[in-house]
């Protein structure tokens, strides 16, 4: 699967959820990110991703 750049960015914390571009990453990265922060227990950048308007707005399309 790819993966966008912007996506492995945030992985590795190059870019702050609030720098990213949502448009840009696929549907699978969209619904399962904070399925997978969760699991990896970030607690925080999910808290953090959880009241980023535009991922949220963004996932809701």
């Amino acid at each position: 699967m790819f993966i966008k750049e912007s996506y492995l960015n945030y992985q590795n914390k190059a870019l702050s959820c609030e720098e990213i571009d949502w448009r840009q990453i696929d549907d699978y990265e969209l619904l399962h990110l904070a399925c997978h922060m969760k699991k990896a227990g970030k607690k925080e950048e999910l808290r953090k991703l959880l009241l980023n308007f535009e991922w949220m707005s963004t996932k809701m399309v």
